[in-house]
């Protein structure tokens, strides 16, 4: 099946659009689980637009994957990913991030 799907409930305007799906695909291709690359483009909208516009609500997130990994690097098995553990990646990766200002 299908791990995720990444939708629009209401009608999104181009800019909106584009500035969730560069926050989204970035942090995709550092692979975080899928439902944090959500939540964090989102909030980047949310910042963009301000608190009262509610376009950042607009994208949402059909979760079937356990853990919300869809992608891994290369060399690391999906079928052989421990679910309760996270790669040694993920724990270099996150001291790497940089919170945005």
């Amino acid at each position: 099946g299908i791990p995720a799907v990444v939708a629009m409930q209401f009608v999104i305007g181009d800019e909106n659009a584009r500035t969730f799906t560069a926050d989204f695909y970035d942090m995709l291709s550092r692979y975080l689980p899928v439902d944090e690359c959500v939540a964090h483009a989102r909030e980047g909208l949310m910042l963009s637009t301000g608190v009262g516009n509610v376009g950042w609500a607009t994208p949402v997130l059909y979760l079937r994957a356990p853990d919300g990994v869809i992608f891994l690097p290369e060399g690391v098995d999906l079928a052989k990913h421990d679910q309760h553990e996270e790669p040694a990646i993920f724990h270099d990766l996150s001291t790497a991030l940089v919170e945005p200002a």
